[in-house]
């Protein structure tokens, strides 16, 4: 999966884009809807051939299976929402330290895959159950490296005020800057049989990714929009727009490979994957 991120186009949205509700992204998905578990990915219309192509040139035995946007059946935004204002959660993944600091990625893993806890999680849902697990992923800009450097390049002072010691970590922020990066957003959308119910799931679901907490790096944490922000929030989700992406949220093509990546025989005893579609 880590060629195939590497090889997508940077999708950048203006301020205009933002202010009007036109952003974009490309949005990698996974969806547990009466107990099965898809992976799902909608592409801006001029990338998705390119997509395709690249997907069928890293998992040639891969089934792919163009279909219709299913987000419209899953919380009809035109239908009155207050009846199932209590069945949903929504929340945002980030992480909790800056950008620069590193998560563990599948290198790091010899025999397990790390997306197998997260995928267990989805597993356990109830046939009611409806999880989006939201990738959104757009231009990271062209300064994140730079100040990633400026970091690794800072001294920490010492005892001695003629002395100066390098960044204890140095070596790590440097070989996370020096990998491809989007900026990424990660969302949760969960229906339930009740809000209360709606969030553990969500709450399960943000532990699930403590396998990837790199104890010198970073690690990644539970947000939730302010109530204020609530409805345009779950709008941003159900339309796949990165309004609500946090501005200095940077993975590396590994660290999204490790959190989204087709099955493989690890995951194989992963009940109700949707293996063939």
């Amino acid at each position: 999966m880590v060629a195939c991120l590497k090889a997508l186009p940077k999708v950048s949205n203006s301020i205009f884009d933002i202010w009007f509700g036109t952003s974009e992204a490309i949005a990698l998905e996974i969806v547990t809807w009466n107990q099965r578990i898809y992976f799902m990915a909608a592409i801006p219309k001029p990338l998705a051939t390119y997509f395709t192509s690249q997907i069928t040139a890293q998992y040639p035995s891969a089934s792919i299976n163009q279909v219709g946007d299913y987000m419209p059946y899953l919380l009809p935004m035109q239908q009155n929402l207050k009846p199932k204002i209590n069945t949903f959660s929504t929340s945002k993944i980030t992480l909790e330290k800056s950008f620069y600091f590193p998560l563990k990625t599948y290198q790091d893993f010899s025999d397990v895959d790390p997306l197998s806890t997260v995928l267990g999680n989805l597993a356990k849902s109830n046939p009611k159950d409806k999880i989006v697990l939201q990738y959104l992923i757009t231009n990271p800009g062209a300064n994140w490296k730079h100040k990633g450097q400026r970091v690794a390049n800072s001294t920490i002072p010492t005892s001695d005020p003629e002395k100066t010691m390098p960044h204890p970590q140095k070596a790590l922020i440097e070989a996370k800057i020096a990998e491809v990066g989007f900026k990424v957003g990660i969302n949760i959308l969960v229906i339930s049989s009740s809000r209360l119910q709606a969030e553990a799931i969500a709450s399960n679901i943000t532990g699930s990714y403590a396998s990837i907490t790199h104890g010198e790096g970073n690690s990644l944490t539970q947000t939730n929009p302010y109530f204020w922000q609530k409805s345009k929030f779950l709008k941003s989700i159900l339309n796949r727009q990165p309004t609500y992406t946090p501005s200095n949220q940077i993975l590396t093509a590994q660290e999204l490979a490790t959190i989204y990546h087709l099955p493989n025989q690890l995951l194989k005893d992963i009940k109700n994957i949707a293996w063939g579609g």
